[in-house]
């Protein structure tokens, strides 16, 4: 949990919290996991939600990269992920519903969805002490109330030494 706020002679209004629920499952190379992420909107014009500047929310909030600016209305995160490893093949899959969390700041009916997102990998560690990994990476948000329809794909190579 966190906490911003106004402070010192500040003419906004700024109030936004920050929580996080996660919790998991694993079994062998096999994992399951369920969260409910907030970063809190507010309602004042010309506020912005909770903000994190120096983080990586690609990480996070879904691979399309819709919310690494949080909208004034706040961003409710639940997702749903699974992963596999077989060998040096590792898998992960998560899905994505995003929300506004302030409904007054977005002028949403309660209920309204600013859309949805798949995330999917397969990375795969071969060479020598396995210092090499090709990573694929997939995501795709599905637009409802916020931005636009996005399809990406990441083809990556790592070496290490």
């Amino acid at each position: 949990y966190a906490h911003q706020s106004d402070t010192g002679d500040s003419t906004l209004d700024y109030d936004a919290d920050y929580y996080l629920l996660e919790g998991g499952l694993g079994y062998g190379s096999y994992g399951l996991r369920v969260g409910y992420e907030v970063l809190g909107g507010n309602d004042d014009p010309g506020t912005t939600g909770f903000q994190t500047p120096l983080a990586t929310l690609h990480a996070f909030q879904g691979w399309a990269d819709k919310f690494t600016t949080t909208p004034q209305a706040g961003v409710e995160d639940f997702y749903v992920g699974a992963s596999a490893g077989f060998g040096d093949l590792a898998l992960q899959l998560v899905w994505h519903d995003f929300q506004a969390e302030s409904r007054v700041a977005a002028n949403l009916p309660y209920g309204s969805s600013y859309g949805s997102e798949w995330d999917a990998s397969a990375g795969y560690k071969f060479g020598e002490k396995k210092r090499y990994e090709a990573l694929l990476k997939f995501a795709s948000y599905q637009a409802d109330e916020f931005a636009t329809n996005t399809t990406k794909t990441w083809l990556q190579f790592t070496a290490t030494f």
